[in-house]
Formats: C-alpha cells, structure tokens, sequence
C-alpha cells in the first residue's frame, strides 16, 4: 500500500512541479504583455477575452505554480534531515500538500531519514533536550503462541512517545532495524491520541502519544513495564490494585511515572492527584517469568485529556495489605538523560514552623480553578468531609499572571527590598515606612510566589565553578548560546563540542549538551567574576523550566510579533539583564524602547540614549579598544580573556536593545559590530531581526517560537499594567518615613544623648565577654510602683516562653519562627505511611496566622494570600481552599463545649474563633494605646515575646502575604525598645537597656538608631569589648550589602563620642 501511495504521490508532484508550467508554456506561451498590449488595454475594452485568458489567467497561475515550487523547496530538507520546515506566512496551503507528497515519498523510497535523522547545524539541536520527559515504555501482554496469531490492536504492544524520538529511532529500539519505521506507522495512521493529534503522512510524533507497535516487538526489548491511561475515577491504589492485586503497591507505578511529562504539561508529584488522560508506567514484579500471563488486559481506551477534573486519588497505609516485591525498570540507554521527577533538591529543605520537624520544598500542583463565592465554600467544606487527610494543592508557578518569570521576579523583588533597607535605615521612633497599595501588593504576592533565588544562585554558582576550573587550567570559557534550568538540573548547550569537569556531566556523545546538579558542585575556592553576564531568560519551555541564552555568543536577537507584545518583551529583557546576578558588570543601553521602569529600579546600568548615530560612535569605540587589548593579550575572544588567571578582568558587555527601525547604514555597521569574530562584548536585542538567525517570534503572551531551533516556549514579558505597578511599587519604596499609628505617635523620634547616660562604677560591672545575639535570660529591673503585668497575660507568657503544649486555645507564634502551640486537633498525616505530614503542618499553621492576622478575610483574599497567581474563582479554587481549611481545621480542633477554633466559613467570612491568639496581639496589649505612658514592666514582658524576626525561618512562598504585616511589626518592636532603652539608659538600669539593644538591632539591622542603643547599653554597662565588637557586627552588616557602604552620620557621631569616653575602637 505504501508503494501505491508514494508513486501516486510522485505522479501528482511531477504534475504539479514539471507539468504545469510544459502546459503554460504550451498553451499561453509568455504571458507578459508587451506595451502595445498594455495601452491598447487602457483604452479598448477587452473584446474576446484575449488578455484575460492569455495574459492574467496565466501570470496567476505561474505565481501559484512559483508559491507551490517555493514550498517544495522549502519541505524537501526537513522532510530528509528530520527537522521540523519553516513555516512562511500565506503558504500554509502549498506547505501542508507540498508536506504531505513529499512525505509519503521518501516513505517509499528512503531509509527512513525523515523519521528522526539528526540535522547538521551550526549550534547543536535544543528542542530534544529541552523537552527531556517520559521514560521509554512498552506495554506487552503477549505469549508466544498468541504472537503467531493475528492481533487485535488493543493487543499488541504500546509505547508512550518521549520527547526527540521518532519512528525511525523506535523501529532501530524494537524492530531492531530503523528502516521498518514504515510497520509501526502503518498501524497508528489516523489514531487519534490523546491531545486531539493523530499520525499523518508527514510521520511527525509527539511526546506524549501512545504508539501501537507490531507483534514482535518485544523480542528486541523484554517488557520491562506497561502503560495505563488514566480513566475519570482511577487511583494510583485502585491502579496498582488492578495490576499486582494490592493497593499497596502503588508506590512503584508513583516512582516509574513521576518523571513523565503529561499532555497538559504537568507531572505526578503527588500520589494521591491523578488526572483522566495521563500516562502511567506500571512497572514488571521483580523476577516474574510470565508477565503476559498474571497481568490483566491493559484499559488502552482513548480517554480525552480531561485535565482539567482531575480525581483526588485515597492512597491506603502501606500496612493494609503485604508487601509485594516490585523494582522500577531502568529505562532504555538514551542519548539524553530523562529529565528528573520535579521534586525539591535535599538543599532546599526550609526550617519547619513545627519544632523538630522538616519541611518539604517540593512542589504541589494546582489544578485549573472552579468559581466559588462565600456560599459555595461553606457547602463544600462540609461535604469535603471533617477528617480527609489529603493533600493541599499549592502551586508554585514560575511566571506571574502578566508573563514575568522566577529570575526576572527575583531581581525585581531584590531591588524592591534594596529600597525598603534604606527606608528602614532612615525611619525614627513613631515613624513608619510608606506601603503600597492593595493592587501594586497584588503584584508583589505574584512576584514572591514566582521568584526562586534558590535556582538563582544555584545557576550563578554553577557558572562561576566552570569561571575558577577555566582560570586554574589555563582554558578559555566554552562558548555557550543557551541555558535550561530546572528545580533540580542546570543544562549548559555549547556552540562547540567541548570537555567540563565533573560533576558536569555530558548529556550525549557530541559534547555539547552538559547537565548538572546543583547539590553536586563544591564550593568555590574564591569568588570570580561572573563569566557569562549577558546571560537573560527569554522563557520558559512546556515543564516550566527557564530557558536563557547568551546574548554575547548570539550577537544579535530580534523579536518579532504584534508591536505591544515585541516592546513588553524588550523591557523585560533590559530589566532582567539590569537585576540579575550575574550581570553585574554589564552597560544596557536603550534607544526607542521606553525606560522608565529600567531607570526606576537605580542600577546604575542602564542608559537613554535618542541618537543610534552617536551610539554607534561609541560602540565602534569600544570594539576598537576590546580588539586591540585582545591582540595584545594574545586571546581569542572574551571566553579566554576571563580565564587569564585568578585576577582576569570581567571584560564589560555593552547590550543595546534597540525598539527603533535603524537606516540601512546603521543596520550594516550594528551587524559588523555584534557578529565580529572574535566576540567584542557587545551585542543586540531588536525590534525585529537586525542581524543573524537567532529571533523569537511572538504569537501571543502564551506562546513564541525561539529561532533558528524551531523551540516552542512560553515568551517573558512584561505587560503595561504589571510595568505601571512595579513603578509604583518602586516608587513607594523611595519615599520617606510617613507617621506611624495613634499609639506610636508619642515615642520619642530622638536618640538618647551620651551625656546623659550613667556609667556603671567597676564593682557594679558584670564581666562582659561579648554581646548577645538574642535576648538575654538576665532579671529585668524593675520599679515597684508601675504598672504590672496582668495575670491573665502572663499565663499567655508563660505559654509562649516556655512552647508547652497546654488543654488550652491555641496560640499562634509569630514573633519569631511561625508556629501553633497547644493545637487541640490531630495533625495532617501523609497517605499511606500514616506519618505526621510536616509539609502540610506547615501549610496549616501558615493559614492559621494569616486568619490571626486577617480576620473575616473573603474567598478572595484567601485565595490571593495563597495562590496569587490563580483566579480566585477557577474551577478548582474553591476546592483547593476547602481542602487546605478542612485541614487546619482539624489541627486546630475544638474547645472543651465541642466549638470549631476554626468555623465554617459564613456570610463574615473566614475567621478563627475569639480565644484564639497570636504572640502579636499580646505584644499590642501589653504595650497599650500610648507608648510613652506604657509601664516599664509591660514594655519588659513585650520585649520577651520576641524571638527573633517576625516570620523568621518560614518557606517565604507560603507567607509572601505577609510582607507589609513583617514591616509593621519590626517598626512596632523597635519603637518599644527604642522606648525601653531609653527609659533605662537614663536610671542606670543596664539589664533593661541591654535587652532592648539586642532585641532591636536582631529585629531590624537595617535601623542604625537600634545599634546606637545597643551600643549606649554596653557604654552604660562599662563594656569596652562589647562596644567594640558592636561596631565590628555594624560595618560587618553593612559590608553584606556594599563595600561602600557606612554607618550613618548619626552613627559616626557617637563612635567618635565612645571614643572619647575612653573606648579603644579601630577607625
């Protein structure tokens, strides 16, 4: 048959190429007209038809005839070398037939090239590696004897489509010859798969379809495992109990499947969350002989993709049933390895709320969203049952709604918290730090659910551990064009085979493709120069993983699409580059682009400029020099020239990014510039191509195509409205001080002068060895006739200083570590193992203090807190809240009359019950309405409540709603013991003082007036070596941030002061 079709296609080509124009040329000779033709046109009527049967039918049907040959053109290399052809705009039509006949032939006649061949390219092929998912898996139930009989196709072997395979590559894996490609694609013509796709004459495969292979397959490759699609009310357990006849069993198939990247693009990270449509991988018992034979018949129905009502699958305790031998296969040797399961590396364990316990950083899908108001909530809480210990859906995005990625959202979000230090630096007594508001907050909670900095220095780290191995042995830097970098490997692909140390390790046999690990790399031995600055995102590709390239290597990249699209994704390129880490030696410069939010962020990196023409000068300036200190230096490019030893120069990129239209002079010397050989540091990022190959071509705000790689990917951008809101955001951070509350007013803005503070007499002083760190244990001094402590609240105090679980309300700790003490309910368990789940307490305990804080919250401000990034009313929404309240819940429990500490949620909203407290409110009762007059012993028993930093040791992606709610506390506890220590400088009451001085300076660092405090305390105290290692912990602090950075006039003025009053202190 496929000989029928492919000379039947051959005949229709040559028609088509040959054939017509011997017709034109026969019949309409030259169609041309002749000028005698022409006037006698425009001034006779066209009696006869003789111009438009000779000359216009004729010129249309030799431009269809040009379009047709053009496509033929155009199909020919990819259908040979594998890749997929270049669409051209206004030739679908004659691509897709000129792609079909072309295809069927080289079906005849060839040895199957079309099917898979590697193409030869000047950079290595990325769509394969970047797209690395599922294992390799058959599915094979056959016995001998049935193999001789002929098989139904729901008999016959299957195989789930990883992605860079093709049928070529699959008949050489079970065939054992890649030339009987044609069997298998013979019995999956037309099958339609699972994202609405089917196998066409093209023979083009997608990750992610399930291929029919012929009997015999399995001859090649013993049946290591077999597929499941997953049907509308499946379990993992229910699954495993189909197979190996026990639910228990389930953790094998969770194993060998949560790898696989499923249609909608998400994995299984979860055992109890499967979706309808997914693929399974069920692996083999250890040493079963007979497999075909103890298996049940596989459910190979096509189910549609119906991600979207994903079933939350019950997982039984692994003690339900005995324990059955099972070993997850390893996969079939691949020239890419198969990307890891997404789960969170050992590194990034964050300390848990809950004493002893760890948290989990891995992270938890979210499903689409399901609309829900008050009412719907409060209907399906109920029926969601008072004791499910399932799983809470937190979806950790890597872009925020408008399209700005993690490390984009990282460097925004650093300087953002740049400007609120030097806010905090400049804040008095009573004063309080101005805050944004709520839609530009909406956008910051986006921002810290995005960002990973994690990764970030993961990927910096990395990159500097390649920069010292290129500096000790004396080799240039490898030419890099392109990064992937995933939650828990870092893919490097070189312009140029090349060798890296370990624990690089190479991804095939070309050397081009390296991989690592974060947790493997040592530490660095000193602290190079970034290698690669020019290093920016342009993505992310279909696993949420970001893809950045080298804009030094590529010289020039164009964007092209619709105008807003192409300028939002200049100036998030420029903005990224301005923030990132590695791009701190590197000149942006702006012409025709708007650069207001790129100014606004102060980097010092960033230039206007409106004459291409003078810019131009410059440039040729640059390369000039760069070139010459090259030759002198005897290197090739920047690659070798920051690896000259141990002190090699960073060599400073300079990158335009261009939004006009340059002349075609200033487009000619631009490409000169940016395509040199070798490299000069400088490069280009166009409205359009400029120079080069490389260009993203944008469809929409959810999709681009990255060029000359053909790699599909989801664009970063910046939108007019998230641009206008981080202008905003910045802009709040720049203003000064605003006052504080009512109650703060009174406090006194001013420090306590040296003059007026009593030196304790030497048999008075204790003998100081260093300053505390954190509050001391000393006995507070206290005058008899203030007010003291109300008993009811040192009960509270008691509890919280001592974290003793009591038969009391709850009490949610947050000055300090996050945690609930004397939680009356039963904590979240993890399914199947019966264990204590911490990643779930730790999401409780995060619900629990943001309904503390924010009582009556809405659905919407619910959802907000803790999935920014999703509509609040989306179809699984209201699930996902239900679940995560159901749980807290639980853990919280009920008072002794069988009320909820946490009720239903009602027409109020969601609240927690009145007995319920937090460490917070204490403090704000203990200190009063009016600081000034508030007691010496209240302000004592405040202070004590502070353990360290509000939200301190926290996963900050489950608390970036508490952001502005961190900066009122900090204020809050340093205007008390700027308060305290005042008061007790000034009698002599050395305890006191001290005790505000640790607890302000640990609290806020940034805020100088809580070092002069402390600083005053250890004067009051006669403690020289206090006062000086004080100041030695100060210029340490500072130097965390900048080298040029000094204590503050004030600051420098009571150093000088100590100074004289007899302090040996190191200018």
């Amino acid at each position: 048959m496929k000989y029928v079709k492919g000379l039947a296609s051959l005949a229709v080509l040559l028609v088509l190429v040959i054939g017509i124009p011997t017709a034109l040329i026969l019949v309409a000779g030259n169609p041309l007209p002749s000028a005698e033709t022409v006037s006698r046109l425009l001034t006779t009527p066209d009696y006869g038809g003789r111009f438009l049967f000779g000359t216009f039918l004729p010129l249309v049907a030799w431009i269809a005839w040009l379009t047709f040959t053009v496509s033929v053109a155009l199909e020919i290399p990819p259908a040979v070398s594998g890749m997929r052809p270049r669409r051209i705009r206004g030739l679908g039509a004659q691509q897709a037939l000129a792609g079909a006949l072309i295809g069927t032939i080289v079906f005849m006649f060839t040895a199957g090239s079309l099917a898979g061949a590697s193409t030869a390219q000047a950079t290595p092929e990325l769509k394969a590696p970047t797209q690395l998912s599922a294992p390799r898996v058959i599915e094979t139930h056959a016995t001998p004897e049935a193999e001789q009989k002929a098989e139904p196709a729901s008999a016959l072997p299957k195989h789930t489509v990883a992605a860079g395979e093709s049928l070529w590559k699959l008949a050489e894996q079970y065939l054992g010859d890649g030339s009987r490609f044609g069997e298998i694609a013979e019995l999956n013509y037309g099958v339609i798969q699972a994202d609405g796709g089917a196998l066409s004459d093209s023979h083009w495969v997608e990750p992610g379809w399930v291929l029919t292979l012929p009997a015999g397959s399995a001859s090649v490759q013993a049946a290591q495992s077999v597929t499941h699609v997953v049907a509308a009310g499946e379990s993992l357990s229910s699954i495993a109990q189909q197979y190996y006849g026990e639910p228990a069993a389930y953790e094998a198939i969770f194993e060998a499947s949560s790898s696989t990247v499923q249609l909608d693009g998400r994995q299984l990270t979860d055992p109890s969350f499967i979706a309808p449509g997914w693929v399974l991988t069920v692996p083999s018992q250890v040493e079963q002989t007979a497999a075909a034979a103890a298996a049940p018949k596989m459910n190979n129905t096509s189910v549609p993709a119906d991600t979207e009502n994903a079933e939350e699958a019950e997982i039984p305790p692994a003690e339900s049933g005995p324990q059955v031998a099972l070993q997850a296969p390893a996969p079939p040797e691949q020239k890419l390895p198969a990307s890891p399961e997404l789960a969170a590396r050992e590194s990034a364990v964050a300390p848990s709320p809950v004493p002893g316990a760890t948290v989990s950083s891995s992270p938890l899908s979210e499903s689409a969203e399901t609309a829900a108001g008050e009412g719907a909530d409060e209907s399906a809480e109920t029926a969601a049952g008072e004791g499910a210990d399932e799983s809470v859906d937190v979806e950790f995005t890597t872009r925020t709604i408008g399209g700005i990625g993690s490390i984009l959202a990282a460097g925004i979000l650093s300087i953002l918290g740049l400007k609120r230090i030097s806010q905090r630096r400049q804040r008095k007594a009573g004063e309080r730090v101005a805050v944004p508001s709520r839609e530009e907050e909406n956008l910051e909670l986006q921002l810290r659910a995005v960002e990973d900095p994690m990764t970030i220095d993961d990927l910096d780290h990395a990159l500097k551990y390649l920069a010292v191995w290129g500096q000790n042995e004396s080799k240039a830097l490898p030419q890099m064009f392109c990064v992937r970098v995933a939650s828990d490997e870092i893919a490097l692909y070189l312009a140029a085979p090349a060798v890296l140390p370990a624990p690089f390790i190479p991804a095939d046999d070309s050397n081009t493709v390296w991989t690592v690990e974060p947790r493997n790399l040592g530490s660095l031995e000193r602290v190079p120069t970034a290698p690669y600055p020019a290093l920016v995102t342009i993505g992310q590709d279909a696993q949420n993983a970001n893809l950045l390239v080298d804009l030094e290597y590529v010289g020039a990249l164009g964007i092209a699409g619709e105008e807003e699209l192409v300028s939002n994704a200049l100036i998030a390129l420029a903005v990224e580059l301005a923030t990132s880490k590695w791009g701190e030696q590197l000149q942006i410069t702006m012409v025709g682009v708007p650069d207001e939010l790129p100014a606004a962020l102060s980097t010092g990196k960033v230039r206007h400029v409106d004459d291409l023409d003078a810019l131009l000068v410059l440039l040729r300036g640059k390369a000039k020099a760069t070139g010459e200190a090259f030759t002198r230096l005897d290197v090739s490019g920047v690659e070798e020239a920051r690896t000259l030893g141990k002190d090699a120069e960073g060599w400073m990129p300079e990158i335009v990014v261009l939004g006009q239209q340059p002349t075609e002079e200033q487009r000619a010397e631009l490409e000169k510039l940016v395509t040199a050989i070798p490299r000069l540091g400088i490069a280009a990022v166009s409205a359009g191509r400029v120079a080069g190959d490389w260009e993203i071509r944008i469809e929409s705000k959810d999709s681009a195509t990255l060029e000359p790689l053909g790699l599909d990917m989801v664009p970063q951008i910046i939108t007019a409205e998230e641009n206008l809101k981080i202008m905003r955001l910045m802009a709040t951070a720049s203003q000064e001080p605003v006052p504080g509350p009512e109650w703060a007013s009174t406090a006194s803005p001013e420090d306590i002068s040296i003059d007026d503070v009593p030196v304790a007499s030497s048999q008075d002083r204790p003998l100081y060895a260093i300053v505390p760190d954190s509050p001391e244990e000393t006995p507070t001094e206290v005058a008899k006739q203030e007010d003291p402590v109300p008993a009811e609240l040192e009960e509270v105090i008691r509890q919280i200083d001592t974290q003793e679980d009591t038969q009391a309300a709850p009490i949610i700790s947050i000055l300090g570590s996050v945690s609930v003490l004397n939680p009356q309910g039963e904590a979240p368990k993890t399914p199947g193992s019966g264990a204590v789940s911490a990643s779930a307490v730790a999401r409780c305990t995060a619900l629990a203090a943001f309904l503390a804080l924010n009582p009556g919250a809405s659905s919407e401000e619910y959802h907000e807190a803790f999935w920014p990034t999703a509509d609040p009313n989306g179809q699984t929404a209201s699930s996902n809240r239900n679940k995560l309240s159901n749980l807290t819940r639980n853990y919280l429990g009920q008072r002794h009359n069988g009320e909820m500490y946490f009720p239903h949620v009602d027409a109020d909203g969601y609240k927690l019950h009145p007995e319920i407290r937090t460490d917070w409110h204490v403090f704000l009762e203990l200190i009063g309405e009016n600081l000034s007059r508030t007691s010496t012993p209240r302000l004592v028993a405040a202070l004590r409540l502070v353990r360290g930093q509000p939200f301190s040791g926290v996963k900050d992606k489950l608390y970036g709603w508490a952001e502005l709610a961190r900066g009122e506390m900090i204020a809050a506890i340093c205007d008390a013991a700027h308060e305290l220590a005042g008061r007790s400088l000034k009698t002599g009451t050395t305890a006191n003082a001290r005790l505000a001085g640790s607890v302000g300076r640990i609290v806020d660092p940034a805020n100088e007036q809580m070092w002069r405090d402390a600083l005053l305390a250890e004067h009051a105290a006669g403690n020289s070596a206090g006062v000086e290692e004080l100041i030695a912990k100060l210029h340490g602090y500072l130097d965390d941030f900048d080298d040029d950075y000094e204590p503050d006039e004030e600051t420098q003025d009571l150093i000088q002061e100590l100074r004289r009053h007899g302090h040996s202190i190191a200018s």
